[in-house]
């Protein structure tokens, strides 16, 4: 049996469900953009933050790249991207 690579994480009980998006940024000094949020799953900092519940009402966030785990198909995630620029 093959175990979701969220719920191997600790991240909740399988399946999960993509619940909307968010950005989250720190604007410096200089004019930069630095990204503010964490992934969950990987730790890498994010500033598009993907929200997901797991089915045992865990919620989190994962980064773009993670969020391709939950087998949404590209079509879906470049709507996604489009609406985040």
């Amino acid at each position: 049996m093959n175990i979701h690579p969220f719920e191997k994480a600790g991240l909740g009980k399988a399946p999960f469900f993509y619940k909307g998006h968010s950005e989250k940024a720190i604007s410096c000094p200089d004019g930069t953009v630095k990204p503010a949020g964490t992934c969950a799953y990987c730790g890498t900092a994010i500033r598009y933050q993907m929200h997901i519940a797991s089915s045992d009402k865990n919620n989190f966030v994962v980064g773009c790249d993670c969020v391709q785990k939950l087998n949404i198909d590209f079509f879906f995630l470049r709507i996604i991207e489009i609406n985040t620029i």
